[in-house]
């Protein structure tokens, strides 16, 4: 299980603001100067006297062009994803959390850190899953839905059921700001990952991680990093069985004193 983090989507972020650049005197002759038959798209000049706009400004406006199409093509990519597995129980869904997911999800996580000094309140847990719903391509919240073979494992009135998180960031906006050990602000981080109690050491935990890192990779990261509790044994085996390495460690007296949970920082570095 990784430490719980909150998202820094609602924070406000100051962005400088455009510089302006200085315009020359037109060399173009009037409109009028120049004939051209109605059909030729040029006959749609300028008015009398109008410039051209200046080629800073067109390169601009095509930088920002290019820049929205890759982010609406990285958020695509983020919000279609899916992956899906037979297992003996049942079919597993892993993919972007939905609205409809937000309640089921947020009782999972609250439930998951009940016991750490991260432990939040329903209310908190659910803001962090609508505020995720909000982060594509930024940043995204994975759930799987298992379609179990056995009805009584479905919640009334359900088709499946929603058992195991897991957080992405993919920018520094989407993360909070670490009191230690802060990872990378431009690499992928992996946050928050919970498993339904009932449904632990079925390999849930191992399927997640493995489909946030091929996101990861599908969005061109070449490593994921993550925070683990230097408490909790499983996670680190998990972690360290699947490829990741220890990149620093809290010192636990530091963090007694500080009141804080003492953590490890990890990655993998991705194929």
């Amino acid at each position: 299980m990784c430490s719980l983090v909150q998202p820094a989507a609602w924070t406000g972020v100051q962005r400088p603001a455009g510089g302006t650049c200085s315009r020359k005197p037109s060399p173009w002759a009037p409109c009028s100067a120049v004939q051209r038959p109605a059909s030729d798209p040029a006959s749609r000049c300028r008015p009398q006297g109008a410039r051209p706009p200046p080629r800073t400004s067109l390169r601009r406006n095509a930088a920002a062009g290019a820049a929205a199409s890759t982010s609406e093509a990285a958020a695509a990519l983020v919000q279609e994803f899916s992956v899906q597995h037979e297992l003996p129980c049942g079919r597993l869904t892993i993919r972007p959390a939905q609205p409809e997911d937000v309640g089921p999800a947020s009782v999972l996580l609250t439930r998951a850190f009940a016991g750490s000094l991260q432990g939040v309140p329903l209310q908190d847990g659910r803001q962090y899953c609508e505020d995720s719903l909000r982060q594509p391509p930024n940043g995204v919240l994975l759930v799987a839905r298992l379609h179990p073979e056995d009805a009584s494992l479905l919640p009334p009135g359900q088709s499946s059921r929603l058992i195991a998180t897991t957080g992405l960031s993919f920018c520094r906006s989407t993360r909070e700001q670490f009191p230690t050990l802060q990872p990378p602000d431009e690499e992928a981080y992996l946050a928050n990952m919970a498993v339904d109690a009932k449904l632990r050491r079925q390999g849930h935990a191992r399927l997640m991680l493995a489909a946030a890192e091929a996101l990861v990779a599908a969005r061109g990261f070449s490593s994921i990093w993550l925070h683990a509790r230097l408490a909790d044994a499983a996670a680190q085996q998990l972690y360290l069985s699947s490829g990741y390495a220890v990149m620093e460690q809290d010192n636990a007296l530091l963090t007694k004193l500080r009141g804080i949970t003492p953590r490890a920082l990890m990655r993998k570095q991705l194929q």
